[in-house]
């Protein structure tokens, strides 16, 4: 009896576990708070294969998601005759950035052009001299010139046998220019941010990540489902369809997707009632947070998976290899006969024919 009772309560211990290593996140997609949250019933792959233009997308903060859907999972076996089985394989591989590009958008306002160009120089020359600090040369530096526009201000003026009119006149200038930064090691950024505070920039445009040999990358992928398809190939030769001998028609497909566009937000929070609020009583609403983080690619509806542990935001490259084979067809089932003729010779010295069938 003792026995019986611990075992119940192990598992109702273990029954809570998963939902709270889920996350805030999850539990605000199952409630009905205020949510911007990603919609998991992705992409259709193999509608990406089929490259059919009103492929079935769904949004991501407004970004389009490459993944496996789960209601056609791409990756199963599919008959599409007796004698025709496609296959589809499904590969994945996440990449570091082995360099990153950031771009900050500095703006400055003068009462005269110069004025204005001044200021923003000496801002940028000592963003630019911190960077320098961080082992970023000069050529890892380049400073873009965006903007130049006069500012105007509205101005009353009367005139004789007229009523008041306002007329726009110039006012100042505002000059905007974005600095480039190319760096190698990611913690460089959170520095960089501390140095552009310092000079009153406040505005981080993006980061872009960069990948050498992309190809090499989508090779590795190729290898990879070949081999794959390989010993899919052996393992059915064993329970006799010789999938090596049989027909095969192939295509693949390619694509990757960058950090910008794997970003969610939501907010999680709880609300008590309304209905314990009586008399009219007004009710002033806090202001809930809204929380972003990276949304990688979920790599359960993949074969195969290149560096499956991510503890950064990374590139993830994906290939899919589809393969229909056609097996010969099967021969029917007809019934021959045979006869086969003996010549007996009898005892009396006659020759006769004996004719006997066979099936």
């Amino acid at each position: 009896m003792k026995n019986i009772i611990l075992i119940s309560i192990i598992s109702l211990i273990a029954s809570h576990l998963p939902a709270q290593s889920e996350g805030n996140f999850k539990a605000s997609r199952s409630q009905s708070y205020q949510t911007e949250s990603i919609n998991f019933e992705n992409y259709n792959l193999q509608q990406q294969i089929n490259a059919i233009p009103d492929a079935n997308y769904n949004s991501l903060d407004n970004q389009s998601i490459y993944t496996p859907t789960d209601n056609n999972y791409a990756k199963n076996i599919a008959f599409a005759g007796e004698n025709v089985m496609t296959l589809n394989i499904n590969a994945l591989s996440n990449q570091k950035a082995k360099e990153y590009v950031a771009i900050f958008n500095v703006t400055q306002a003068g009462n005269t052009a110069e004025e204005a160009d001044k200021l923003l120089n000496d801002r940028i020359n000592a963003f630019m001299t911190g960077a320098n600090s961080l082992d970023i040369g000069k050529d890892n530096l380049y400073v873009d010139m965006v903007s130049f526009l006069p500012r105007y201000e509205l101005v009353a003026t009367k005139k004789v046998f007229s009523k008041k009119t306002y007329t726009e006149t110039p006012k100042g200038f505002i000059l905007q220019k974005n600095i480039h930064v190319k760096f190698a090691k990611p913690e460089i950024l959170d520095r960089l941010i501390s140095i552009a505070a310092k000079n009153e920039i406040y505005e981080i445009v993006k980061v872009d990540y960069t990948i050498e040999n992309p190809e090499k990358i989508y090779q590795e992928l190729r290898n990879k489902a070949f081999e794959y398809l390989n010993q899919i190939t052996v393992n059915y030769n064993k329970i006799g369809m010789k999938l090596d001998s049989a027909y095969k028609i192939t295509a693949e497909n390619t694509w990757a997707t960058y950090p910008a566009t794997r970003y969610s937000s939501y907010q999680a929070y709880s609300s008590v009632s309304m209905d314990a609020v009586k008399g009219g009583t007004q009710v002033t609403e806090a202001e809930k947070t809204q929380t972003s983080f990276y949304n990688s690619i979920p790599a359960d509806n993949y074969d195969i998976v290149i560096n499956p542990t991510i503890i950064e935001p990374v590139v993830q490259y994906s290939y899919n290899l589809r393969v229909k084979f056609t097996l010969k067809e099967r021969t029917p089932y007809k019934e021959v006969k045979r006869e086969q003729e003996f010549i007996m010779l009898t005892p009396n010295g006659e020759v006769k024919t004996i004719k006997i069938s066979e099936k």
